[in-house]
Formats: structure tokens, C-alpha cells, sequence
């Protein structure tokens, strides 16, 4: 689980300019994200 405070949101928004900033269309530190494709970000193939 995040800490979703003030913090939280600081961080998040120096990482989004970053972004930005450096050609990025988009950014969001943590998407909404079904089951099915929790795992697929999460699992490790080799």
C-alpha cells in the first residue's frame, strides 16, 4: 500500500515534470490496473 499524502503527492508530481519535461506524453507513478494486468506487470519470465 501507497502512503497517499502530502508526501506522496510532492513526489509525485516532481516525477511527473520530470517526465514531462524530458518528452514523455504522460506519467502516473501507479495506474488503475485490473487483476490480469497486475500480473502481467508483475511477473517475471525468463
Amino acid at each position: 500500500m501507497v502512503p497517499y499524502n502530502s508526501e506522496y503527492l510532492s513526489r509525485e508530481k516532481q516525477w511527473r515534470d520530470w517526465f514531462l519535461s524530458h518528452g514523455a506524453l504522460s506519467f502516473d507513478m501507479f495506474s488503475v490496473y485490473s487483476p490480469d494486468e497486475l500480473e502481467k506487470v508483475f511477473t517475471v519470465t525468463r
